[in-house]
């Protein structure tokens, strides 16, 4: 009996902040300690490592543009006040329905999030900025690992939220837009379910086997309760 579900954030329930505008708050960090990488290079590594922590990012990104690795808590900082400032929060907005639909499965289910966001940024600024309903029992992010666990593609996100609800594997869902999500989910032994508006398409879900695609979780309600 399905009790548990576990969304990704970024492009399953809002969308702007993909690919493109984190790997210029990257970028930014790095110029702000002096390193001048090539954008396009910064973003191919952004794209190859996404899912990971902020940390670990930066640090595979010091060490590609061979800068001091002493740098690594300044560009942190400056990375983490990136993703406050109006000129990343107003590219952020909810996906349509998504808010409505996530406050009709909270009657049903216990509604989670895995991500390899700033919980701060989620908890104190787009949540309340987006209107988005306070329905997650727990917003389980890469920063709440402490060096104990590893960002996707890795299954740590899922798991901790499992023992934390205390729900087995085979009573939860994850619900995603990327190949990351969806390797995270197979590694933690969960269902998944892909939407898309991320990163993959219907002919990508397709080629990884993937059995449920929705539009958008707009369409999980309607779907669960078939």
């Amino acid at each position: 009996m399905l009790k548990l579900l576990i969304f990704d954030w970024d492009d399953t329930i809002t969308t702007g902040g993909g690919l493109d505008l984190y790997a210029r708050c990257y970028e930014k960090a790095l110029n702000s300690a002096g390193v001048m990488p090539p954008y396009d290079q910064v973003k191919a590594l952004v794209f190859e490592l996404w899912g990971r922590t902020h940390h670990e990012v930066l640090s595979s990104l010091l060490a590609t543009f061979n800068a001091d690795p002493a740098l690594i808590d300044q560009v942190m900082d400056n990375y983490n006040k990136s993703l406050v400032e109006e000129e990343f929060l107003s590219h952020i907005t909810v996906i349509p329905w998504v808010n409505e639909a996530l406050e009709e499965l909270s009657h049903t289910y216990i509604l989670c999030v895995a991500s390899s966001g700033n919980p701060q940024v989620i908890k104190n600024h787009l949540i309340p900025r987006l209107a988005i309903p306070p329905v997650f029992a727990q917003i389980m992010t890469t920063n709440d690992l402490d060096g104990q666990g590893k960002g996707k593609p890795f299954p740590d996100l899922v798991l901790k939220i499992l023992e934390t609800q205390n729900i087995p594997r085979e009573e939860a869902l994850v619900i995603g837009d990327s190949k990351s999500d969806l390797a995270m989910a197979q590694a933690a032994g969960v269902s998944f379910i892909a939407v898309l508006t991320g990163q993959l398409t219907q002919d990508k879900a397709n080629k990884l086997g993937i059995d449920t695609v929705l539009a958008s979780t707009a369409e999980l309600p309607a779907f669960l309760a078939k």
